[in-house]
């Protein structure tokens, strides 16, 4: 029986040294607030992550800037314009995207949406939700201790500039002042330039500028005196910084994600829950544009959009957007590049997220136990281990061998040369030249990675798992962009073969 790929999974580390990603609450820190990033309690350490939200928002603005000329959803708002400053309404953004049309927008299609309407469950009103198809876990630290640095620094808020300059000004206007009448209305004139949207540092000349043109009108030696004792208040006053600390981290950010493959540009109506809108539905129903899927869910409606290309485009561009991905909070502090550095992905029949949990730091492991033969006895030594992160080489192969009737394509491995250590990069290149040894000690079994027949001692494994009953699929050692683009090659060869997947 032919097995149908329904779901694509994978998983993937971000290196985020010196990174500041995802922001949470202010702290206190030597007595001045600090900003902290996101952090999460796991036993005696705290360590931190990036929520799932926001690396959706990375990768749907990706999306956007990767295919510009594809339609993306307007911003609508429910604000009212109506000149009065007290209207609570004027400028709001309360509702976006409010046109949902996931035939059309093709994030409405992958990140799914809710739009709750007013009196829905009752006269035939259904609310429009669709639960989305791109399943994402947290970024989490692989790193627990030893993650954190603080980043100190100053800033000179531009309203603490305007506040000191006005004093100033007030000051030489006040009732004390020696200034005439005349001279004072010119400087509460010049006062309108505190309005100006510009820098700190073009106001002063700009106040520089206009205050020497009223001192070349004085000729009273008291009033110029007085004014050029302003102009140098103003010239050399610098506003008190304020301290500016963050706190960052060291670390190395592990995420699993899931694309629910045979629901892209399928859309289901039940009950009181609609996915396709009745106006939707009816319009591109004339365009021959989605047509009605015969099904044997007798509580369900499903349309599909009638282009089959639409899908396969949709799951290309969402997964070459993930292997360039970008984004974060602070950029322009601390320029990550949260592009995968190492990406493991592979289609499955089933919408298990079974690569998980895959990585380690190996900064935290001390030795490496290895057998050593001396003349005719064997012994255990222990070498140090390389620093840098690790993939759970045994963890993989346990998962292959797990889900091998349940996996449709080749597993691709797409690792940023350098990256991982020293050793769990040789490790991973033996691996997979030599697959007649590529899992030598799954739950006491040799296997092999021939795509048919895999060789098992005794005929069963722990599992129930015989040779005859399992398929192992082969696996690839590539670039995290490489590997995207052999799954989607192998995704293709499916459509072409079956017509749909």
């Amino acid at each position: 029986m032919d097995k149908k790929l329904t779901h694509i999974v994978g998983t993937f580390l971000i290196k985020a040294e010196g990174a500041f990603l995802n922001g949470s609450t202010s702290e206190k820190h030597e007595g001045y607030d600090i900003t902290t990033p996101k952090t999460m309690q796991e036993f005696n350490n705290r360590i931190p992550y990036v929520s799932a939200q926001a690396w959706r928002h990375w990768l749907r603005e990706t999306y956007k800037e990767e295919y510009p000329c594809d339609p993306t959803t307007p911003v609508e708002t429910t604000g009212i314009d109506t000149g009065e400053s007290e209207s609570k309404e004027k400028y709001t953004t309360k509702k976006v995207g409010l046109n949902i049309d996931p035939v059309l927008y093709a994030e409405h299609d992958i990140f799914g949406y809710m739009a709750a309407k007013e009196g829905q469950g009752s006269k035939g009103i259904k609310a429009t939700i669709r639960s989305s198809p791109f399943q994402s876990s947290i970024l989490m630290s692989v790193r627990k201790s030893g993650w954190e640095g603080i980043d100190k620094g100053f800033v000179y808020p531009k309203s603490i500039a305007i506040s000191l300059y006005q004093e100033i000004l007030d000051d030489v206007t006040g009732e004390k002042s020696k200034l005439s009448e005349k001279c004072r209305g010119k400087i509460n004139e010049a006062k309108s330039l505190l309005k100006q949207d510009v820098s700190r540092e073009d106001l002063v000349k700009m106040l520089e500028s206009k205050l020497r043109e009223i001192l070349n009108e004085i000729s009273d030696e008291k009033e110029k005196k007085e004014l050029e004792l302003a102009v140098r208040k103003i010239i050399l006053a610098v506003p008190s910084s304020l301290p500016y600390t963050t706190r960052f981290y060291n670390t190395h950010l592990q995420g699993i994600f899931g694309l629910a493959y045979h629901r892209i540009g399928v859309f289901r109506n039940a009950g009181d829950r609609e996915e396709l809108e009745d106006r939707l539905i009816k319009e591109y129903e004339q365009k021959q544009v989605v047509e009605r899927v015969l099904t044997n869910d007798k509580s369900a409606t499903i349309y599909q959009i009638k282009d089959k290309n639409k899908k396969i485009e949709r799951t290309e561009k969402i997964l070459r957007s993930l292997a360039v991905l970008r984004g974060g909070a602070k950029q322009a502090q601390f320029g990550t590049d949260v592009s995968p550095k190492v990406m493991i992905i592979a289609g499955l029949t089933c919408g298990n997220l079974i690569f998980n949990d895959l990585f380690e730091d190996a900064k935290e492991l001390v030795t490496n136990p290895r057998e050593q033969k001396t003349g005719d006895i064997f012994e255990v030594v222990e070498s140090k281990v390389m620093g840098g992160t690790r993939i759970k080489l045994n963890t993989l192969k346990q998962i292959i061998w797990d889900y091998a009737d349940r996996i449709v394509t080749p597993v691709y491995i797409g690792i940023r040369s350098g990256y991982l250590s020293k050793e769990s990069e040789n490790e991973l290149i033996k691996w997979i030249k030599d697959p007649q040894k590529w899992q030598e000690d799954v739950f006491g079994n040799k296997i092999n990675t021939t795509p048919t027949k895999p060789e098992v001692e005794s005929g069963t494994t722990t599992t129930g798992k015989t040779a005859e009953t399992s398929n192992v699929p082969e696996v690839y050692l590539t670039s995290p962009v490489e590997a995207v683009e052999l799954l989607l090659a192998e995704v293709n060869k499916l459509e072409n073969k079956d017509g749909h997947a």
